[in-house]
């Protein structure tokens, strides 16, 4: 089970860029110099926001650092018109549409529209998903551009994290996961089991709870009934730092237990 998580953990941090970006691999094949992409950057530094949207400085709605994040909590702003509007904005500018849109649903709470543009030679991606609601949750439609660079990839390491009871994650009488990776100045990796003392469907509503309060952009979240017993999986992701610097992403795994209460497999790291 841990293996499994520990898997989860990896997708919910890489298929937000993976899944959203999706920019051709003929883009990218070219690798461009700092010269040859300061201009682009520059003109994405520029743009303003698109109507009904705000700019998000930690980029935590779009889940990845990038030069350009604006969100809206609009439900009906879709993800095909972001970008859309995003990618007008950029050709009003000097630049060229270079591929086409492209939707996908890709489950119940990411489903994003992505396209790109040149502009002197380089590649500059755009990417939004729409809103999604689960259960108490919901994500806000987000749109992003980047300039395809050598770096375009994982986010950097981010500071590590305190000790545990110092994050204010979950109640402290839910348990304590241990350090599965200790670092001078904290840790990398929490793992554990924590337990909440409530049947699952109420143990899922503070969940939900605490991911709203604590900021996380949920990517992954849905519940199901086994041959063995329901269970819910929650992940989500912020940024501690502006510039979408410093990323923690929390993984859960709750299951209804045969006394009524509730067991969360718990992944947190940065």
């Amino acid at each position: 089970m841990a293996a499994a998580l520990a898997g989860v953990l990896a997708l919910a941090h890489y298929l937000w860029p993976v899944v959203a970006t999706r920019v051709d691999d003929a883009y990218a094949q070219h690798v461009p110099t700092a010269a040859q992409t300061r201009p682009a950057e520059q003109l994405v530094a520029s743009l303003p926001p698109v109507a009904g949207t705000t700019r998000d400085p930690y980029d935590t709605a779009c889940g990845m650092s990038t030069p350009y994040c604006v969100t809206s909590p609009s439900p009906s702003l879709s993800a095909r018109q972001l970008v859309l509007d995003v990618r007008r904005l950029l050709v009003a500018r000097g630049a060229t549409i270079a591929g086409r849109l492209s939707c996908d649903d890709v489950d119940a709470v990411l489903a994003g529209c992505t396209s790109a543009v040149t502009f002197h030679g380089v590649t500059i991606g755009v990417g939004a998903v729409g809103r999604r609601t689960f259960g108490g949750l919901s994500r806000p439609a987000a749109a992003y551009v980047i300039v395809v660079t050598e770096k375009l990839g994982a986010d950097p390491p981010g500071r590590p994290l305190g000790a545990w009871p110092t994050l204010g994650l979950f109640p402290a009488a839910w348990g304590t996961p241990r350090c599965t990776a200790p670092v001078v100045g904290g840790c990398r990796h929490y793992a554990g089991t924590l337990v909440i003392r409530a049947p699952l469907s109420q143990a899922r509503r503070s969940i939900e709870s605490k991911f709203a309060s604590w900021g996380l952009a949920l990517d992954e979240g849905h519940c199901q009934t086994y041959a063995s017993g329901a269970g819910c999986l929650f992940a989500g992701k912020k940024f501690r730092t502006l510039g979408g610097q410093d990323p923690v992403i929390v993984v859960l795994s709750a299951h209804a237990d045969r006394d009524g209460a509730t067991s969360v497999r718990i992944l947190v790291g940065t």
